[in-house]
């Protein structure tokens, strides 16, 4: 116990001297610090508070997706913690909990919301007593650090052999990996779009998943998304794209094929938090992008929009 009040006290003390200095937020090392005063910082802290998690991870739309649930929880005047700055290692997760904790580590809330590092699921899951992990895509990202995405692939099947049978596993179904990753998993729930949505049936050269994970033939794809995503099958095995739970179109303020997962992502998990279609649409209407991702404003009367491109 007093080791975990004085590692809380270091780190807020850290946090504290960090928003000091301009343009340095302590989003990590007040985390970094504490984690070599005590390695189970993390691990403590959701034990102490019965820590109800709900983990998003994935290649792309992770902040969108959190910060979409975030705002339909608010909405719904349900209490939450987040690690809304993004900072989704593992040191980031315990600054946020440190900031979030008092001095002997009391959470003011059992439920939270993590945005998680795919390469930092593996660990993370074990920490984090996840009652939901959602699995947005799975693509060629920082090739340095994660490899090819059988790299990933294969760490989060092995995070998914170390869950407990209670947790809930939401995923991208138009993702032949994710499906594949999901095969063994009885507690799981799909989203995907409609045929409606698709804008082409070739593959564009920078598709990154275009053999079946089941038997390595080429996969055949009837209706193509974005990349691989799509509706696909496979000619020399049963392998295919199941029917989704969760499908439907959702109309938002957000721009791109890519936020129409990210909705469909949002809803599916406040769905099975059990909350209503009536504020999950009523949020979704009043939401805002995260800086860089789909924002529109004006800059000397030109109407500019940014958009956050960062995969090779």
């Amino acid at each position: 116990m007093l080791k975990l009040t004085l590692t809380i006290l270091i780190g807020k003390a850290i946090k504290t001297i960090c928003r000091l200095i301009p343009g340095f937020g302590g989003t990590a090392l007040p985390g970094l610090i504490a984690l070599k005063l005590n390695k189970d910082l993390v691990k403590d802290l959701v034990k102490k508070n019965h820590l109800k998690s709900i983990i998003i991870t994935g290649t792309n739309g992770k902040t969108t997706t959190s910060r979409l649930l975030a705002h339909i929880l608010k909405t719904a005047n349900i209490p939450y913690l987040q690690n809304r700055t993004g900072s989704n290692l593992k040191r980031g997760i315990a600054s946020s909990l440190i900031s979030d904790s008092s001095i002997s580590g009391k959470l003011p809330n059992q439920l939270a919301i993590f945005e998680v590092d795919e390469a930092a699921v593996f660990s993370l899951s074990k920490l984090l007593n996840p009652k939901i992990i959602l699995f947005t895509n799975l693509f060629r990202d920082q090739l340095d650090r994660y490899g090819e995405i059988d790299t990933i692939l294969s760490k989060w099947q092995q995070a998914l052999k170390n869950l407990k049978h209670k947790t809930t596993i939401i995923y991208n179904c138009d993702d032949p990996s994710l499906e594949y990753l999901v095969k063994k998993i009885k507690n799981k729930i799909s989203f995907g779009l409609d045929k409606k949505v698709s804008k082409t049936k070739s593959l564009s050269a920078s598709a990154d998943a275009t053999f079946c994970p089941n038997c390595h033939q080429p996969l055949n794809f009837a209706h193509i998304f974005t990349s691989h995503l799509g509706h696909y099958s496979c000619s020399s095995c049963k392998f295919k794209r199941p029917t989704p739970d969760f499908c439907q179109k959702i109309n938002s303020n957000l721009i791109g094929i890519h936020n129409f997962y990210n909705l469909l992502a949002a809803t599916s998990l406040a769905k099975t938090l059990k909350i209503s279609q009536k504020i999950i649409t009523k949020a979704i209407k009043s939401f805002s992008p995260a800086f860089g991702r789909g924002e529109t404003f004006k800059l000397k009367n030109l109407k500019t929009k940014i958009l956050l491109v960062k995969n090779p």
